[in-house]
């Protein structure tokens, strides 16, 4: 039967229809098809029955060779989440292996409505592609599987699954946060920004575009953003028509527009504001725009034509009365006087917005400092160039092609956009840019961290050069990356850094964004004054080696034992010695040799291979051979490295004790995918691992716990509930206590 399938026709299956949109009336299924290229999409509507509180878990399996963009859109907001290369098919994955999973509200659409209650767009290469729905209504103390079932949550603490955005309640459900301080946040796992608010922590406003519609817009203060709730993200549709009515507060008001983005096709797609007679098009950047309403709202319209596409544009919004700081608009239209702090209204012009101090000439002073924030305009509206943030504090330096541009200031961001395309999501072809990041001072550490970082693979490349000279620097590169892998990086730099991003003429990524951050790197003893030079310090400002060594004469000694850790000298102490891992540096690091096995003589330890090359086969053999009392047993715990597809085997006197581990998502470094308890027999274990890995990693402890205890990776006994897969109950039997890679759901 039509959607349907398997030897018993009992598999529902919605298989992707090309141009057209397939209806989905049931609460668990897996959606097939084939996307060819980045044009082709696939659509489907689900109409489902489900109770108030339901949700959609959406989980993308491993079929092949994919990238893809898929987004959930509902009537609260959109879920869109990209699958790469990276995190897809290989080999060295088990076809059906979970690579990501995705959750947004549903709410079942009314008796008799064609409206479906969610739709879900994926676009892309996919060759085939693999999705499995499920609607659950499962309480934020659970989590949902594939079929949609309910399962409880081991060891949740406040906040459950509601992502971070509030916390779970007694009832069940979410609390979701709504405050200008965490944010204004919706949904049933609070896992959209509740309008109209939007940005990173769901605290800005946004007015998206509803086609065809009209926005009516009573904030004084604010953003329009071409954005719909359809196409949160990207290029705007083609045959689009916005349109905002910006409701004045008084009859005398003014209207400020300040363009942050702007980027259309040049002449055919329109921005028009009839109160300024202004129409708007093309990629440069226009010029503030007053206007005075006198009564009437004003209206902004945007109409997109049928054939190119642009990034868009985002315009910060902000009424005023036309009076100056220290007054406000009576009913009659005439300024009044009022006092700032006292009877002036908050956050409005009269008080410069809080971004300033009001002028005994009724003109603001804008804030200028890294605490208050870097302010400008004549209401202290708008954020100084190059600072961005809800607080105008952190400065961004865009790419300017085949340009080098000077980075000042101790902190800010670093991105791949341009002025002609300011969203930067994707890059462009051709494209060079250089940064060159000079240090504030002799002793300064210099440190980057990726916010998001995805190029193509090999050919459009990040270099960070290294380098004592003005200049623009020539083959110095210190490393490069490309691709979707990238980690922090900290350089020791009492001279320039220069980061250099060029692509090549064919395929585009989403680009790139850092957080860059100047430090100090003082001797212990010293600490780091205004001027980034190191001065020598007394009493409680004494660096003291991280806590883990003694200062002598302007060095670390690092504790170098079993009781207080094996630390690094080489990082004052901050960070393991070579060879040593654990949260007090405490436990040994043993390497695969290939050769022949590893003896472990530590009761704790981590047993690593790590590949220079791709994913490959391999066997590792490490021989255990630590002391230890009569009845204790083995902790073995497979940690999350990358994808891996191995058979792990424990061999004591007592038997063989086996497990297959297959991983191919996106998971949390470190996290375990499965724990292995077998009775050890002093200085009488094997451990085997036998696969396909690049990075394997696991923790080996030898417990002494009682089966009322608990042992963690450090081989440690603690009593009470076990908390999750983090670690294993002794009383748990074989393979207890772990949890098998690949699952789904939340």
């Amino acid at each position: 039967a039509t959607h349907y399938s398997g030897d018993s026709c009992s598999e529902s299956v919605h298989q992707c229809r090309l141009g057209s949109a397939v209806v989905v009336n049931r609460n668990s299924t897996k959606l097939t098809g084939s996307l060819y290229d980045d044009t082709t999409e696939c659509w489907w509507n689900v109409s489902a029955s489900a109770p108030a509180g339901a949700y959609v878990n959406l989980t993308i399996l491993n079929a092949g060779p994919i990238a893809v963009q898929v987004a959930m859109y509902t009537p609260l907001g959109a879920v869109v989440s990209n699958v790469d290369p990276m995190s897809a098919a290989s080999d060295a994955i088990h076809h059906g292996t979970p690579i990501t999973s995705m959750v947004a509200s549903y709410v079942a659409p009314a008796t008799g409505s064609s409206d479906p209650g969610m739709q879900i767009k994926v676009t892309g290469q996919a060759q085939p592609l693999l999705v499995v729905l499920a609607i659950c209504s499962c309480t934020c103390a659970e989590y949902c599987d594939l079929e949609g079932g309910c399962h409880a949550l081991p060891g949740v603490q406040a906040g459950g699954v509601c992502h971070g955005a509030g916390l779970c309640g007694t009832d069940g459900t979410c609390q979701c946060y709504d405050d200008d301080t965490s944010g204004h946040h919706a949904g049933a796992l609070c896992e959209v920004c509740k309008l109209p608010f939007g940005g990173p922590n769901c605290s800005q406003t946004h007015y998206q575009c509803m086609p065809d519609l009209t926005v009516q817009v009573s904030a004084p203060r604010g953003n329009i953003v071409s954005a719909t709730l359809s196409n949160p993200f990207g290029k705007y549709p083609n045959l689009l028509k916005c349109r905002w009515d910006l409701v004045p507060p008084s009859p005398t008001s003014e209207l400020l527009l300040v363009f942050r983005k702007f980027n259309t096709e040049p002449g055919y797609d329109v921005l028009v504001i009839e109160a300024a007679s202004a129409r708007l098009s093309g990629t440069e950047l226009p010029q503030d725009i007053r206007v005075t309403a006198a009564g009437s709202p004003v209206t902004i319209v945007f109409e997109s034509d049928d054939t190119v596409q642009g990034a868009g544009f985002e315009i910060l919004f902000a009424w005023s009365c036309g009076c100056p700081c220290g007054s406000v608009c009576a009913a009659d239209g005439v300024c009044q006087p009022c006092t700032v702090g006292g009877d002036c209204p908050a956050n409005t012009a009269a008080d410069c917005y809080g971004h300033g101090m009001c002028g005994a000439n009724g003109q603001c002073q804008c804030h200028d400092s890294a605490a208050a924030g870097h302010w400008t305009g004549t209401r202290c509206e708008a954020c100084r160039t190059p600072y961005v943030g809800p607080n105008c504090s952190v400065q961004e330096y865009q790419c300017v092609p085949d340009e080098w541009v000077l980075v000042e200031g101790v902190e800010g961001t670093l991105t791949s956009a341009t002025a002609a395309n300011p969203f930067g999501q994707p890059y462009t072809n051709h494209l060079r840019c250089a940064w060159r990041l000079a240090p504030p001072g002799p002793n300064s550490t210099l440190r980057l961290r990726p916010l998001v970082f995805s190029t193509e693979q090999d050919y459009d490349m990040l270099e960070v050069v290294f380098t004592s000279a003005s200049d623009p620097p020539s083959n110095q590169s210190l490393a490069a990356y490309s691709g979707t892998m990238m980690s922090d990086i900290e350089i020791p730099a009492a001279v320039a850094v220069y980061l250099v991003f060029t692509s090549d003429y064919s395929q585009v990524d989403y680009g790139f964004k850092f957080v860059y951050a100047w430090g100090c790197d003082c001797p212990c003893g010293f600490v780091c004054d205004a001027a980034f030079t190191c001065q020598p310090s007394t009493g409680p400002n004494i660096t003291e080696c991280s806590g883990h060594g003694e200062c002598v004469a302007g060095a670390c000694h690092c504790y170098s034992n079993a009781s207080a850790g094996f630390w690094d000298p080489a990082t004052k102490c901050a960070s393991c010695a070579p060879n040593v891992y654990g949260a007090q540096c405490d436990s040994a690091i043993y390497a695969c040799n290939p050769q022949h096995g590893v003896s472990v003589h530590a009761r704790s330890a981590l047993l690593e291979d790590v590949h220079t090359s791709q994913v490959s086969d391999k066997v590792c053999q490490w021989e255990v051979r630590s002391l230890a009392t009569s009845g204790s047993y083995i902790n073995l715990t497979v940690l999350y490295t990358g994808p891996v597809l191995a058979l792990v085997e424990v061999h004591t006197p007592l038997g063989l004790l086996a497990h297959e581990v297959q991983e191919g998502g996106r998971g949390q470094p470190g996290a375990p995918l499965h724990t292995m308890l077998s009775t050890y027999i002093a200085g009488n274990a094997t451990v085997m691992v036998a696969g396909r890995w690049q990075v394997l990693g696991l923790a080996l402890a030898v417990c002494e716990c009682t089966c009322d205890e608990w042992c963690d990776l450090q081989g440690r006994c603690h009593r009470g509930p076990t908390p999750g897969t983090l670690t294993a109950a002794a009383g748990a039997g074989r393979g207890g206590g772990g949890a098998s890679g690949g699952g789904g759901g939340q």
